[in-house]
């Protein structure tokens, strides 16, 4: 049976994965992307969206993923508003006072997937579509893959980039520890009556 190689082999096919793709792009590194059939997007929207850094967004803008986002899709913000629950107690973060333009941009999920989408495929790598893996062999100068069918794959480095339960930190035995904050938040998305002038508001309940 034939033996497939590549020098990195990054598992995990959403936004994670997609940018070490494109940041090893500039490096002479033969990149495969490896993603599981089952979870391949479906047609359903996804809720949520991500606060991003304006440092984020400078890597965005370096990296060419914000040519394929109109400025639209970037809502920035200036200002937050904390709350607490005591009465009349309250944080204000403005942009101004700390010498910045934006102190944050929200972005949609599958905006920013889509752009991720468009921006790799014009990357040259190699593309690992599988239903499940049998095996990962760890040893010390490469890693081994072998999939449902027997199909060998080699590689140099391997990285996870799999999701919060990661089966290649499973596979690699790296240990790692939850620690439980006794807090509970409520995430929702709501449409304005009105302009919301760019701030962000956060309150606590407790």
């Amino acid at each position: 049976m034939n033996e497939k190689s590549s020098d990195v082999l990054i598992v995990g096919s959403g936004i994670v994965g997609m940018a070490t793709l494109v940041t090893l792009e500039k490096y002479a590194i033969k990149t495969s992307l490896l993603s599981h059939s089952k979870n391949m997007k479906n047609n359903s929207p996804d809720p949520r969206f991500y606060a991003i850094t304006p440092g984020v967004k400078k890597w965005l803008e370096k990296n060419g993923i914000c040519n394929f986002l109109s400025k639209d899709l970037m809502s920035p913000v200036n200002k937050i508003l904390v709350y607490s629950n005591k009465e009349n107690t309250s944080l204000s973060f403005d942009a101004y006072d700390a010498g910045m333009s934006e102190l944050a941009f929200i972005i949609n999920h599958d905006d920013l997937e889509k752009a991720f989408m468009n921006r790799i495929s014009k990357i040259s790598y190699d593309e690992i579509k599988i239903d499940g893996t049998e095996s990962l062999n760890i040893e010390m100068d490469h890693v081994d893959l072998m999939n449902e069918k027997g199909q060998k794959y080699q590689f140099k480095l391997i990285i996870g980039a799999d999701g919060s339960n990661s089966w290649v930190q499973s596979q690699s035995a790296i240990e790692f520890k939850t620690k439980t904050f006794n807090q509970t938040a409520l995430v929702f998305n709501i449409k304005s009556a009105k302009a919301h002038q760019g701030c962000a508001y956060q309150k606590f309940m407790q």
